[in-house]
């Protein structure tokens, strides 16, 4: 069990206000990746409290990391995922929230392979981004996903 100080300015009830808050307090938010978060509501990947700025539980010892997190590594990957292309992998893949952010701000040409160790994640992740609208993107195996236990051989 984690536990957390939770400072009364990362408890957000709307996407609006949470985004709102990402962008002040971390001014190296770009238009696009604020665009993928703003789009791609966390409701969908997180039953309780959503846009909280905290890290929550998705079941099987896993997390659904923060948004500033997410906002972090995308803001990370930007350039290379608009490259025509983009092949990504996306080890731990959990909910599927942020393979689907990549999956977005890769386009048309690029796809987005999620692996995580346990099935019932796999599952969970597609589900999530089928009920968020994006299942398309899984029809059209742009976004895919694979049970691997791949730290199991480090």
């Amino acid at each position: 069990y984690y536990f957390y100080f939770v400072m009364p300015d990362r408890l957000f009830t709307t996407r609006k206000r949470l985004m709102e808050n990402l962008k002040h307090r971390h001014a190296y938010l770009s238009d696009d990746v604020e665009k993928v978060l703003f789009d791609v509501d966390r409701k969908w990947f997180c039953s309780e409290n959503p846009y909280y700025d905290l890290p929550k539980s998705i079941g099987h010892g896993a997390i659904i990391s923060a948004p500033h997190v997410h906002a972090y590594s995308l803001e990370c990957f930007r350039k290379r995922l608009k490259k025509p292309g983009c092949r990504v992998l996306d080890v731990g893949s959990g909910s599927g929230y942020l393979t689907l952010c990549m999956s977005l701000m890769n386009g048309s040409t690029g796809t987005v392979i999620g692996i995580d160790h346990f099935e019932e994640l796999i599952e969970l992740a597609k589900n999530n981004i089928s009920k968020a609208g994006y299942d398309h993107l899984l029809d059209e195996h742009k976004i895919k996903f694979i049970c691997f236990e791949c730290f199991f051989y480090v």
